[in-house]
């Protein structure tokens, strides 16, 4: 049996793949139970005037600064749950792994996301799934009044076209 928590907010950081794999060619027997079983990236796109006017600048005391936006990260790292924002999509998987599989192969693929709501996407807020057993699921989807905890999720803001 092989029972690991090597997951950050990304899901695969943290040399998750390598780990998993090694222990799977190294230490486990075929077959054996492993938990969690799969760990998945999940994501819903994200807007508000709240969340766009928190993370980027426009004109103050008279002057335009906006272009220090382009300086800014594209990737955030944080609670979400605490941060106002208009959620646009439904939820949607990004990627899955099966960490019952000896070997977990690297794969490409397009995703459409429709808005079901109207509004500036301003960015994907993104978070962890994670299968542990049977129907025993770990999910830190941004809600109110979340208690914040050491997986917060991942702010990827749009890149203005």
């Amino acid at each position: 049996m092989l029972v690991s928590e090597v997951f950050g907010s990304s899901v695969i950081d943290e040399l998750v793949i390598p780990t998993l794999e090694h222990a799977h060619a190294q230490l486990l027997q075929p077959g054996a139970t492993v938990v969690p079983k799969v760990a998945s990236a999940r994501a819903y796109l994200a807007g508000g005037l709240e969340l766009e006017s928190n993370l980027l600048v426009d004109r103050t005391a008279g002057f335009t600064i906006s272009p220090f936006n382009d300086f800014a990260t594209s990737k955030m790292g944080l609670d979400v749950s605490h941060v106002p924002h208009d959620v646009l999509s439904d939820d949607f998987e990004i990627f899955r792994f099966d960490l019952t599989q000896p070997s977990i192969p690297a794969g490409k693929r397009v995703i459409d996301v429709v808005a079901v709501r109207s509004g500036r996407c301003f960015g994907l807020v993104q978070w962890l799934r994670i299968d542990l057993i049977d129907e025993l699921v770990y999910e830190n989807r941004p809600s109110p009044g979340t208690p914040i905890n050491g997986w917060g999720q991942i702010l990827y803001i749009a890149t203005p076209c």
